[in-house]
């Protein structure tokens, strides 16, 4: 029985479980990997503190990046399949229609989702 998101705290902050971030653009985490990529080349060769903790912002931002990108990817073929099988229900009824069904079918099997 389903009871609701569960939450749990990450770095001082609540966090529902299992759905952070899924269906969201990642766009924003690209871009943060980006911005940590230039601070990360305009610190000197010769400042070696300052460019491990760089590095390690780096290397966190790309972690970030992959799952954002990972989540919404996972979304978006679970909508796809969401859709696909609306498709094939009859609202008023609650029955799957048989033409649609085959339809459905054969396209879930070709699909590349």
């Amino acid at each position: 029985m389903f009871t609701g998101p569960r939450h749990q705290e990450v770095g001082g902050e609540y966090r529902r479980d299992g759905i952070e971030g899924l269906g969201r653009n990642p766009h924003a985490a690209i871009e943060r990997e980006g911005e940590a990529l230039g601070r990360l080349g305009k610190i000197h060769a010769h400042d070696k503190a300052r460019r491990r903790k760089a590095k390690r912002a780096r290397s966190r931002t790309r972690r970030e990046c992959t799952e954002a990108i990972g989540g919404f990817d996972a979304f978006e073929a679970a909508m796809a399949t969401l859709r696909g099988a609306l498709e094939c229900v009859d609202l008023h009824t609650g029955s799957c229609t048989a033409s649609t069904s085959r339809r459905w079918s054969s396209r879930r099997h070709h699909s590349h989702v």
